[in-house]
């Protein structure tokens, strides 16, 4: 790439726009080593989600039959074309090898109220009053031993809310919550891994199954008891754990005991060791809303926030010694303190994913500056990624790694985009004079707001793709949030927050504990006053697969090409932004057919019956992929049901109508009377011209023989999951459910009967 005089005469060379030459003109700098690797890097991803994608994807064993073809065709050729085929299919076959090899044993029923003994493996706060535990199961009492999960994942209520004037000795004596590796017996309420609320939408089991996770359960902490403390024969990674929690239960207490701001002090847990369980979810819900739930997890910003500090603060100690300055590279010295230190928060915070895939990709640039090599590059991304993509490939559909990864292809290419621009424009440009003070004065400040608000820009539209496709809502002021807050966190919050981990042991981190506390309120204060804005959030619907697809390829084809070809990233876009979003089913149905959402109208609003709270969590999820910001208080008052203390009815697109029965056998075994002969009757004349019924209860044969078309009742969501209902152009009815959507995935078997499950226990066979 050549500069003045060369850049004109290749210029004329170009041509014009329908020219080869003139797409080949740089638009950007040339990439550091080559682009190859960035793109095998989005092969290898495009493999891991034509697995997920595919509805009976193949074993790797056939995956890998065409590598041999396409490595060969590599070697004669030399063309980089002809290897990412090879990658592609090589994504394919590592996701079905790793997710195969898994070999997690899934507990197959809901079982309820069961005795267990096991070893703790982590615990971690989830919510004010709630922690998650996940235990080692070495026994459970009342399932028989081939249907035992070998983890299992307990939420488990401290009981930390007492009512106001009520302190009674149990109260006084809380139980204590156990340590990793602890022995520990407890009564649970145990279930099987829970589905999505509707075919297409997000999968928990995936995760859960990934993690070794088998079942989750419910449990309180009175009815927990420890039985060893010792940490015998526990190993070197849980008695690291065991130690980390320990520092992490220190640091809270000290952060407790100097913060008087509550929610302060909860923020800054979740910025010093990851402990969100402490904020309310009225504070998460507003941080949201202002655009900044991205300071909750820890990640690219906070460990390059604590890496960055270190490395400046070590290299300038260093460099006031003239002696070690002239004689040692301080440089790389200090990377690789920053390193450790990087490191150390990675513990301290937690070992998520999140921050492990920051930690990766901080650990990529900072040996990049101990090799001398480029430390921000398109070409270290790539390599974090196929770092993350091998160990852990089902963590590419995650929200996380998505979010995360096009923030920094985004940031990446736009800022390798501006010091090029500006490289240009100063080669062409003519030498400007001597400028005066005042002007140096206020360009510093305005270049640094400048490229802040930028960068926050084009990390929010790299990173919108991700949000709408996951969580259905982008908020509408977070530029505003961003540009108010993040000088808080990167000049007060963060460098305190560092600088009072550092005094605690000496018992002096009050002072800096208070700066802190102060940033942090102004964060809250920024937070509440963005959320109170009119319209927070922008609802989106969800949008089609292939609409996902062309935005993403659009999106990475920018960020990647260097010359004006990548200006055809905008085609993709475009067809993307014009394309229809996914249909939406008519009646939806929970999983547990305790919930009825329809619509009356096609692309009307969505309407939900029986009265109540049951089904609010899916409710929620379902008007937001709607596109519907109503809460599910206001879609349950909407018109368009006829209830009574038995059924529901309504009438939907097409005039077809609808019959929902109520759980009025739930309610007669608790005491409300018995179900009659009369009252069996009344259902069977109500199944009658109706299109569609729907029961939360077994019907056994009720209204089968009646005249509906479409019959869907508990031992239906029971065995497949929550039931989607779409009525075509010409009126007829397409059914669809979670199990039918997800065919071959090992997390997504058959539910069993619990009678099949349970086994007969003496009381000397019960853990003890």
């Amino acid at each position: 790439m050549q500069a003045g005089g060369g850049t004109e005469r290749s210029a004329r060379k170009e041509g014009g726009p329908l020219s080869a030459g003139w797409w080949r003109a740089p638009l950007g700098p040339p990439p550091h080593g080559g682009d190859a690797l960035a793109w095998a890097a989005v092969a290898l991803l495009a493999g891991v989600f034509l697995w997920f994608w595919l509805p009976a994807p193949p074993p790797w064993t056939l995956a890998i039959l065409p590598l041999p073809l396409l490595l060969v065709a590599w070697q004669r050729f030399r063309h980089p074309w002809l290897l990412y085929p090879a990658l592609l299919l090589a994504g394919l076959a590592l996701t079905d090898a790793r997710i195969q090899s898994r070999a997690t044993a899934i507990l197959p029923a809901n079982i309820g109220g069961v005795e267990m003994l096991g070893r703790v493996e982590e615990v971690r706060p989830h919510h004010p009053g709630q922690v998650r535990m996940i235990l080692r199961v070495r026994a459970i009492a009342g399932i028989k031993r081939r249907y035992w999960p070998g983890r299992v994942r307990l939420t488990v209520f401290t009981g930390g809310k007492r009512r106001k004037g009520r302190r009674t000795t149990a109260a006084r004596a809380r139980p204590v919550l156990p340590l990793p590796g602890d022995e520990v017996r407890l009564r649970a309420r145990l279930l099987r891994l829970p589905r999505p609320v509707e075919p297409g939408a997000y999968d928990p089991a995936r995760d859960l199954y990934m993690a070794g996770i088998g079942a989750i359960g419910f449990a309180s902490l009175k009815n927990v008891y420890v039985l060893a403390s010792d940490c015998d024969g526990c190993g070197p990674v849980l008695w690291l754990g065991r130690l980390v929690e320990r520092l992490r239960r220190a640091i809270a207490a000290e952060v407790r005991a100097h913060l008087s701001d509550r929610r302060a002090a909860a923020l800054a847990l979740a910025l010093m060791t990851g402990e969100r369980g402490a904020l309310s979810r009225d504070t998460v819900e507003r941080l949201r809303a202002a655009g900044l739930a991205h300071i909750l997890a820890i990640s690219g910003l906070h460990l390059g926030l604590v890496a960055g500090a270190v490395f400046w603060l070590l290299r300038a100690v260093l460099a006031a010694f003239p002696a070690l300055a002239l004689n040692w590279p301080i440089k790389k010295i200090a990377a690789a303190a920053a390193l450790v230190v990087a490191l150390a928060y990675l513990l301290l915070s937690g070992n998520s994913v999140a921050t492990r895939r920051a930690f990766i990709m901080l650990a990529v640039a900072l040996l990049a500056l101990v090799l001398d090599r480029p430390a921000i590059s398109m070409r270290n991304l790539a390599v974090a990624a196929l770092a993350i993509l091998f160990l852990a490939p089902h963590k590419a559909v995650s929200a996380g790694f998505q979010m995360s990864f096009m923030a920094v292809m985004g940031l990446v290419a736009f800022h390798e985009f501006l010091a090029w621009w500006r490289h240009q424009r100063t080669d062409d440009a003519p030498r400007e004079g001597p400028r005066d003070g005042r002007h140096r004065l206020w360009r510093r400040p305005f270049m640094v707001l400048a490229g802040l608000l930028l960068t926050t820009l084009v990390a929010s539209l790299f990173t919108a793709l991700p949000a709408a496709w996951h969580f259905n809502r982008l908020p509408t002021w977070s530029l505003l949030g961003n540009l108010a807050a993040l000088p808080l966190l990167t000049a007060i919050v963060m460098p305190a927050g560092l600088l009072a981990l550092v005094l605690m042991p000496l018992g002096l981190a009050a002072p800096a504990l208070a700066i802190m506390q102060w940033g942090l309120s102004g964060i809250l204060r920024v937070a509440n006053a963005i959320a109170g804005l009119p319209h927070p959030w922008w609802t989106l619907p969800a949008m089609s697969a292939t609409a996902a697809f062309l935005l993403a390829s659009g999106l990475i084809w920018l960020a990647l090409r260097a010359d004006r070809a990548r200006l055809l990233g905008l085609v993709p876009i475009l067809a993307a932004l014009l394309s229809p979003f996914a249909p939406r089913a008519d009646v939806l149905v929970e999983e547990r057919a305790r919930l009825l959402a329809i619509r009356a109208a096609p692309g009307g609003l969505r309407a939900a019956a029986p009265p109540g709270r049951a089904g609010d969590f899916s409710l929620r999820v379902w008007l937001r992929r709607d596109g519907d910001p109503a809460t599910p208080q206001q879609a349950r008052n909407r018109r368009g049901w006829s209830c009574d203390a038995l059924a529901c009815r309504a009438t939907i697109a097409h005039g077809k109508r609808v019959l929902y029965f109520k759980d009025v056998f739930r309610k007669r075994r608790k005491g409300a009377g018995s179900v009659d002969e009369m009252m069996l009757e009344d259902m069977r004349k109500r199944c009658e011209g109706v299109d569609m019924v729907i029961a939360a209860f077994p019907l056994r044969g009720l209204c089968r023989h009646g005249m509906a078309s479409v019959v869907v009742d508990r031992f239906d969501v029971w065995r497949d999951g929550a039931h989607a209902v779409f009525i075509g152009k010409d009126g007829r009815f397409h059914v669809r459910h979670v199990r039918g959507a997800l065919p071959r995935r090992p997390w997504a078997a058959p539910p069993l009967p619990r009678a099949q499950v349970q086994a007969q226990v003496r009381a000397a066979a019960r853990p003890h």
